[in-house]
């Protein structure tokens, strides 16, 4: 059974392929096609089988009916429970540039470090 896709479902499906920074190239060695099948595909002027469909869907754990038709299944992508909240920052943060993630995922590092502070009073302790 061959999907036809349109360009908008093609535009999700790059999205998902550019936030994982995978090439096209990448992608089709998972998927067994060519890179142009690919470009095809993201551009919505192919159709693609059934089963290539489901690959993508296991390879950006995603449902098929969010590459399909874009209802939101932020919940695929994470295996335990999360909270609004949280399904709303992830939302959020897939909206944002590669350079904007980046300064996100510095920030989160940079808070997750213990403070100099605190390491120094633990090395006062010993």
């Amino acid at each position: 059974m061959l999907i036809k896709i349109g360009k908008q479902a093609g535009a999700r499906l790059k999205h998902l392929r550019e936030a994982r920074e995978m090439t096209q190239a990448d992608l089709a060695k998972l998927v067994s096609v060519t890179p142009k099948a690919i470009s095809f595909y993201e551009n919505g002027e192919r159709e693609f089988p059934f089963e290539i469909l489901l690959k993508f869907a296991d390879i950006f754990r995603v449902t098929t009916d969010y590459i399909l038709r874009g209802t939101s299944n932020v919940t695929a992508i994470v295996t335990d429970e999360i909270t609004d909240e949280e399904r709303g920052v992830i939302e959020q943060y897939r909206r944002l540039s590669r350079e904007d993630r980046e300064l996100v995922q510095t920030i989160l590092a940079m808070r997750s470090k213990p403070k100099m502070e605190e390491v120094e009073a633990g090395a006062g302790a010993r």
